[in-house]
């Protein structure tokens, strides 16, 4: 068998239920829709984690957080787990990575084993303040313009109107991707190319044409004036109510819309270069974000289904026969095990490091197939740690073992929550007092995880990775003083 092309797909920050393909009511994924026949729609994709990076440092090892321990600003990979781009080189692929997030980067390890690596830090991106100015004296000018005005509400229209002619260099990655493909067809090695699209994170920077596609004619406040900062909202600086928060999730739903037209532009420039039948494609996201729901905003504090239930869309090569709707539970751990059956490659060394499933055969059977595990291991980050006083209710650790139809949230404060999703898919009602043989069922099968989850061996040794990062970014803030 001709060993497939591999295109990895992450759409950061983008939750499932928002997607039309997913039974959305606005139409957000018109395109997605129209390559459906050719794909795979896995209904029921949980993420190990609430946030990037320990969740693309699952997708990468087959691990879950607790045991590939990236976890807090700072983390680096161990050396002792091989990654997929690792694996993907060591077998003949030509890698490739892009990436604008921080956390998939060359700061937290997880760019090992490409070949060619654009990410945060690469000058390339032309991401670094100020560099679009290249005289001195216009770049104190404007740097002074941009502290005088910063909080006012000129600066705010301003930053609306002048952000809505571009966006984060997804249209510029998708002209890298298409001239790096041209550049190595000739070199005849399959490509593995990783890709990840920020534009459904904050701040949410995308053509006017789609930010404002979802927006209501009759705003009680224009946008520009709504807050999309998740300190200034958990610190009580700025109060938000459900307007606001219908405005955030009408621009989300623009954002998702575009990465929707992103996404198939790939699609179509495969398709009319051959590329298409002999290529893997994987489309999915590293963890949702929440808009108002349960009071949370942003991916914080929380393993509800707006932070962990993703979409993944799969389009096989030609060869491999499957159902084209899956609804058993699948999750990001199960993508590179995955490729490895996919590939036929027998690997005793992956097999014992793997904790997740190949979803096209029984070759890789790790974990239990009937429910999804997510683990949330830093209830505080650096910058949010100036707030845990006032958030002393979220200063808990959460592993969330999921079923299609029920969840069981286990928390170190005791504060556990049990849902039945089929009746209450929004999580509103914890029913954790009521009698069941299910949650009964969920709690025993977490119980090796809450084994390892209460080890305060493995707390202390966050604890000190939490205190090095913190400690680092004191460090900064005074040079930057000084």
């Amino acid at each position: 068998m001709k060993r497939p092309n591999i295109l990895l797909i992450i759409l950061d920050a983008v939750r499932a239920k928002n997607l039309s393909i997913y039974g959305y009511e606005k139409n957000t994924t018109p395109n997605l829709k129209k390559l459906l026949p050719n794909c795979v729609l896995y209904r029921n994709a949980i993420s190990s984690s609430y946030w990037t990076m320990p969740s693309i440092a699952s997708l990468f090892t087959g691990t879950y957080p607790s045991t590939h321990y990236l976890i807090h600003d700072g983390d680096v990979l161990r050396p002792n787990f091989i990654t997929l781009p690792e694996f993907l080189k060591e077998n003949g692929y030509l890698t490739i990575g892009l990436s604008p997030n921080p956390y998939v980067s060359r700061y937290s390890g997880l760019h090992r084993g490409f070949d060619i690596f654009d990410d945060f830090f690469s000058k390339s991106r032309g991401a670094r303040a100020l560099d679009w100015i290249n005289e001195e004296s216009l770049r104190k000018y404007f740097k002074k313009f941009l502290e005088t005005t910063k909080n006012t509400e000129l600066y705010k229209k301003m930053f609306w109107y002048f952000t809505g002619f571009s966006d984060k260099y997804a249209m510029n990655t998708n002209q890298k991707i298409f001239s790096l493909i041209q550049n190595i067809r000739s070199c005849n090695k399959p490509f593995f190319i990783y890709v990840h699209y920020n534009e459904a994170h904050t701040p949410y920077l995308l053509p006017r044409l789609y930010r404002e596609h979802f927006l209501k004619l009759n705003l009680n406040k224009e946008p520009w004036k709504i807050n999309q900062n998740d300190a200034k909202y958990y610190s009580n600086e700025i109060k938000m109510n459900n307007d606001d928060f219908q405005i955030l999730k009408d621009i989300y739903d623009g954002a998702i819309k575009y990465l929707d037209q992103i996404v198939y532009d790939i699609f179509i420039y495969l398709k009319n270069n051959d590329l298409f039948e002999n290529t893997l494609i994987i489309v999915t996201s590293d963890h949702g974000d929440q808009l108002g729901e349960h009071d949370l905003f942003l991916h914080h504090f929380s393993l509800y289904d707006e932070l962990i239930k993703i979409p993944l869309i799969i389009k096989y090569p030609k060869n491999v026969q499957i159902n084209r709707v899956e609804t058993k539970i699948v999750q990001n751990v199960d993508i590179f095990p995955t490729i490895l059956d996919l590939l036929q490659v027998d690997n005793k060394f992956l097999f014992k490091q793997f904790q997740g499933n190949s979803i096209i055969s029984s070759s890789f059977n790790k974990r239990n197939q009937t429910y999804g595990i997510s683990e949330l291991l830093k209830p505080f980050g650096p910058i949010m740690m100036k707030y845990k006083h006032i958030l002393k209710k979220y200063d808990r650790k959460l592993i969330s073992i999921r079923t299609m139809n029920h969840k069981y949230i286990y928390s170190t404060n005791g504060k556990h929550e049990y849902y039945d999703l089929k009746n209450d898919p929004n999580e509103i009602n914890n029913i954790i007092n009521m009698h069941s043989n299910i949650k009964s069922e969920l709690k025993n099968n977490l119980n090796p995880w809450i084994k390892k989850f209460s080890s305060e061996i493995f707390y202390k040794e966050q604890r000190d990775k939490l205190k090095i990062a913190i400690n680092k970014v004191r460090k900064k803030k005074t040079r930057t003083k000084n």
